[in-house]
C-alpha cells in the first residue's frame, strides 16, 4: 500500500480500494482510515462473528473490538501498543444476499 501511495499519477485521484476475502485485518482497517482511504473489503461469514450478530439490518456501522487474539500474528511490538491505544474499529459492515440465497458481507 505504502508504494501504491507513492505512485505521482494516482496522489490527486480519488481511488477505492477493492480486496476479495483473506486480506481484512486491523491493521489493514487502521492504515486505510488513517490515510483517509476508501476501501471495500469481502469478508468470510466466520470473520468478526460476534460483532456481525449484533447487527440488526443489512447495512449498518459496528464495532470491530481489538482484542489481544485478533493480533497475534503481528510481530511488530509498536503496531501491537498502537492497536490495543486505539481498542476498536467502527467500520460498516452490509449483508448482500444472492438469488441462490447464498449470503454475502461486506466491510467498508
Amino acid at each position: 500500500m505504502k508504494n501504491m501511495r507513492e505512485l505521482d499519477y494516482l496522489k490527486d485521484e480519488k481511488k477505492i480500494f477493492i480486496f476479495d476475502r483473506g486480506f481484512p485485518s486491523i491493521e489493514f482497517f487502521i492504515d486505510f482510515l488513517e490515510n483517509n482511504e476508501k476501501f471495500l473489503f469481502k469478508i468470510k461469514n466466520i470473520a468478526y462473528k460476534a460483532e456481525k450478530k449484533t447487527m440488526t439490518s443489512v447495512d449498518e456501522f459496528i464495532d470491530i473490538f481489538i482484542t489481544k487474539i485478533r493480533m497475534n500474528h503481528i510481530k511488530d511490538p509498536e503496531l501491537k501498543e498502537k492497536l490495543l491505544k486505539i481498542g476498536k474499529v467502527n467500520l460498516r459492515i452490509t449483508k448482500i444476499i444472492l438469488p441462490n440465497g447464498e449470503k454475502r458481507i461486506f466491510n467498508k
